[in-house]
């Protein structure tokens, strides 16, 4: 009888060095960063004709606000990870740890949510918590987006009215409590409870930012009805939410752009539709790009000063 496989524990070692090695890093790094910029700029290329033909109508105003509350939406999503992070062990936020969110939060947008996870579980690892902090995390970090994006759309999307909001209130409250039982951490489950309570206010306002962003981005491009703040606002939460249920895929495969031009069509024509999407995958792109270079120079300072 032949004998099982078994990983070689000696070979697992010798690639995670080389992966955790500095030049590696360096490597990684920049390769992360020019696909970004690449995939940013092949993006706007490939879609020209229609960025070009459609008649806009900007509003410097609006479109400010519509960057600024992106940059908001990403700076939540780091507090929120680092809180997560905290509650499954990981206490200590150091600037490698700075480093290593900036950079999966980049390589989440292009090569995809497997990439992310694995680099947050290769960070991880050192101190025993790759399987607790990169992957359980991660998970409760996507479980919980998923469920208050759907919140979200249910509170505000006309289709849902009038019972919509009371099932978006109940869920809401709910959430805690189912969370509660599946995560059983330290402190029993009213603590569990009470953390999951603090993620779950932390994604809400991340998905107001976001949506909101969106919201002064489209409505500062072109001219859009009096009354579409909450179809623009609720279609932009079910795109999102229908690109993470691919999460798998790299950058959901465009789900996310085709929805949102889908659902936005209701209100505009078709071609400026598809434009403001693709607008949009930008606006978050280049708002990913500027807060992981702020989190990368504020890491850098911060070892320096460590090293003084």
């Amino acid at each position: 009888m032949a004998r099982p496989r078994t990983v070689d524990a000696g070979s697992f070692g010798r690639v995670t060095r080389i992966v955790r090695s500095p030049w590696s890093r360096r490597a990684t790094s920049i390769a992360v960063l020019a696909i970004s910029f690449g995939a940013l700029g092949w993006i706007t290329y490939a879609n020209w004709p229609a960025i070009v033909t459609t008649e806009w109508a900007p509003d410097p105003g609006r479109l400010i606000a519509a960057f600024a509350l992106q940059i908001a939406s990403a700076a939540i999503a780091t507090q929120l990870w680092f809180s997560i992070a905290a509650r499954l062990g990981a206490t200590r936020r150091t600037s490698a740890d700075i480093r290593n969110y900036a950079y999966t939060l980049l390589s989440r947008r292009l090569p995809g949510a497997p990439w992310h996870i694995v680099g947050r579980s290769l960070h991880y690892a050192d101190a025993g918590l790759a399987r607790r902090v990169g992957i359980g995390g991660s998970t409760i970090e996507w479980a919980l987006a998923v469920a208050t994006g759907v919140c979200v759309w249910l509170a505000l999307a006309p289709a849902t009215a009038p019972l919509g909001p009371f099932g978006a209130i109940f869920a809401i409250v709910a959430i805690p409590f189912v969370g509660g039982v599946i995560v059983r951490q330290r402190g029993g489950a009213f603590s569990a409870r009470r953390a999951i309570a603090l993620w779950t206010a932390y994604d809400l306002i991340g998905w107001a930012t976001g949506c909101g962003a969106m919201y002064f981005l489209f409505t500062g491009l072109y001219p859009f009805p009096n009354d579409a703040l909450l179809t623009l606002v609720s279609s932009t939460a079910a795109a999102y939410v229908a690109s993470m249920a691919v999460v798998i895929l790299p950058a959901g495969l465009g789900l996310r752009e085709v929805s949102l031009a889908a659902l936005t069509a209701t209100l505009v024509p078709w071609p400026v539709a598809v434009a403001l999407s693709i607008v949009g995958r930008a606006l978050t792109m280049v708002a990913d790009l500027v807060w992981a270079t702020i989190l990368l120079v504020s890491a850098l300072r911060s070892a320096d000063e460590s090293t003084q």
